[in-house]
């Protein structure tokens, strides 16, 4: 059973390595480039921060497509897996040999299941590599690029092996290989989306609160609710949760105040303190890093576990 679930499966897995390889080298080299171009200058310098952000800028600007990569595993890999046999009649072969449908099935979902883990294991360990070129940058350190961290750490592994649940379930339910695609990518995209949109990693753990942390630059024209500068007084690598200005009895400040406070430009910290008013901000610090990388795949492999349940009772309840 396991040789003809690699002989079925093969050009995937080899496509996959193909593509890792590929994706290794290129970052490789962009990396060795990265180190070779700022070791002209010393460390924490901002000719050395500017080189860096320059060769950071050239890939990062590619990391959003890379929301699509679990998004063919879950097309190339979890679709086919249950309804190509289904379109073709041929489960009928397949669940009728001495292999039990139960043993077909395990084989299947275990063993490509855990090809999938192993190969977002990989990307992200390469990912993280070519990041770590970066950590000066205040915008790749930590948790301040989600960008990055769902590509970097053990997310793409859990991500990949979520779509691939979900695309086998898919194939489970409509027993048609094209259906199958629309509803996972449908559903992929919808939760992809939904966990940027609801910003969800902000809550994984409750957030750290500073007050009047905000930074007193004098001749500077206040007139907005959030000093400029204040995100950059927190520290590297920080996410940002909320910011904003509260009153004496901590209630946020909704309006009516900080408009008065503004009509008096350069006074307006001065204007908003002497009023009573304290300027906020909650953040996530960046050494929850892998705090949430395992909150994240926890969920991940949670719903790929249900799903790959829900397939399973429809193939062996068939």
């Amino acid at each position: 059973m396991v040789w003809l679930t690699w002989r079925q499966h093969r050009v995937q897995v080899l496509v996959v390595v193909g593509f890792l390889l590929v994706a290794g080298g290129l970052l490789l080299a962009h990396g060795m480039r990265t180190a070779g171009l700022a070791d002209a200058f010393a460390a924490g310098t901002d000719g050395r921060k500017a080189v860096l952000g320059k060769q950071f800028g050239q890939v990062s600007t590619l990391l959003i497509w890379t929301a699509a990569l679990p998004a063919l595993v879950g097309l190339f890999w979890g679709t086919p897996l249950l309804a190509r046999e289904y379109e073709r009649g041929t489960h009928r072969l397949a669940w009728t040999q001495t292999v039990s449908r139960r043993g077909w099935l395990g084989v299947k979902l275990v063993g490509l299941g855990a090809t999938v883990t192993l190969a977002g294991l990989a990307f992200g360990a390469i990912m993280g590599l070519w990041a770590g070129e970066f950590a000066e940058l205040r915008s790749s350190a930590g948790l301040a690029n989600l960008d990055l961290f769902v590509v970097t750490g053990v997310a793409p592994a859990a991500w990949w092996l979520f779509a691939f649940a979900l695309g086998t379930v898919a194939g489970a339910l409509t027993r048609a290989l094209l259906p199958a695609m629309a509803v996972t990518l449908v559903v992929f995209f919808t939760v992809y989306v939904g966990m940027f949109t609801s910003q969800a990693r902000l809550h994984y753990a409750t957030p750290v609160r500073v007050e009047d942390a905000a930074p007193v630059v004098r001749g500077e024209p206040w007139s907005i609710n959030t000093p400029p500068g204040a995100e950059a007084r927190l520290p590297v690598g920080a996410l940002m949760v909320a910011a904003g200005w509260v009153d004496r009895d901590g209630v946020a400040l909704a309006g009516g105040a900080e408009w008065t406070c503004a009509e008096q430009e350069n006074d307006y910290l001065k204007c908003m303190r002497d009023n009573g008013y304290r300027w906020f901000a909650e953040y996530q610090p960046a050494d929850r890093y892998w705090l949430f990388q395992w909150t994240e795949a926890g969920l991940l492999f949670a719903a790929a576990v249900a799903l790959g349940g829900i397939a399973w009772f429809r193939v062996t309840r068939d």
